[in-house]
């Protein structure tokens, strides 16, 4: 299995637990966010920098609402 591949597989699976994160502790939470972030680091990987920019913002909103206007 090349590397691209094994990108994609793990992106699948992190957004499997991604939603399922959500509908155990909701999207406004530390470990949902956490997903979140691995997510994006995953789609730069695979040079997907839209998606990685979009979940990167996501992720961005999610640590305002979590930790304050002042994180990030």
């Amino acid at each position: 299995m090349e590397k691209a591949e094994r990108i994609e597989e793990a992106l699948a699976f992190l957004k499997q637990a991604e939603q399922v994160y959500e509908f155990t502790y909701s999207v406004v939470d530390k470990r949902t966010c956490k997903v979140k972030r691995n997510v994006a680091l995953l789609y730069l990987k695979a040079n997907r920098y839209d998606e990685a920019l979009d979940e990167l913002r996501e992720v961005e909103e999610l640590e305002r609402t979590l930790y304050g206007e002042a994180s990030v």
